[in-house]
């Protein structure tokens, strides 16, 4: 094969497959690897390993949370937008995902960092932190949590990512799961956010 039969070689080509009656292309592996999971498994690598420099530099315990829990917030939200540009309209299931992960990590992040500038130090961490190994398995454990909790979500982006061939819309089954996992997704929501505010009320008017 000559050199300019090589230039002209082309990658291999998507692989078709069925879908529910509905053809779509799957993407080549290499596109697979490279987004939106490892997009969003990088986001929460500097996200923590800005946090273990911070501990390291300045032994604060105000920025654990902010960093640790906001990280959710771009590790998911970047891939997402990125898939929103394409032509193909996301399933009203990923939006909703993004919307709860995005308010959620919102709220429990200001949350925590808010608790974290009155109170100044969590004496749970004191030990953990107080090391440089400790403090780098706190933020490696965090990174790791992070990529975890979100590989649902993460990897429900993929096959929206496809190239989508005489689509059909969802079942009404799936659209009812999707319904009631959203529902219980808010309502989660709402419970945690009255918990903290009891525990954070009552904290307050019971010190130790």
């Amino acid at each position: 094969m000559t050199l300019r039969q090589r230039k002209k070689t082309k990658s291999p080509s998507p692989i078709p497959i069925a879908r529910g009656g509905a053809t779509t292309t799957a993407l080549p592996a290499s596109s697979l690897l490279s987004s939106p999971f490892l997009t969003s498994a990088k986001i929460f690598g500097i996200t923590n390993a800005a946090g273990f420099v911070i501990s390291l530099l300045t032994n604060s315990h105000v920025h654990l949370d902010l960093l640790g829990t906001g990280a959710f917030i771009p590790a998911t939200l970047i891939p997402f937008l990125r898939l929103a540009k394409n032509p193909k309209p996301l399933p009203l299931s990923l939006m909703g995902s993004q919307f709860i992960i995005t308010a959620w990590a919102f709220r429990l992040a200001s949350f925590l960092f808010y608790r974290a500038t009155v109170l100044k130090h969590d004496g749970r961490l004191t030990e953990t932190l107080s090391t440089v190994s400790g403090t780098f398995g706190f933020w490696y454990v965090s990174a790791l949590w992070g990529i975890f909790c979100t590989l649902p979500h993460v990897l429900a982006m993929h096959p929206a990512s496809m190239i989508a061939k005489n689509p059909k819309p969802p079942s009404s089954t799936w659209a009812l799961v999707s319904s009631f996992g959203f529902m219980i997704s808010l309502a989660g929501f709402f419970i945690e956010t009255i918990a903290d505010f009891q525990k954070w009320n009552f904290k307050l008017n019971n010190p130790r």
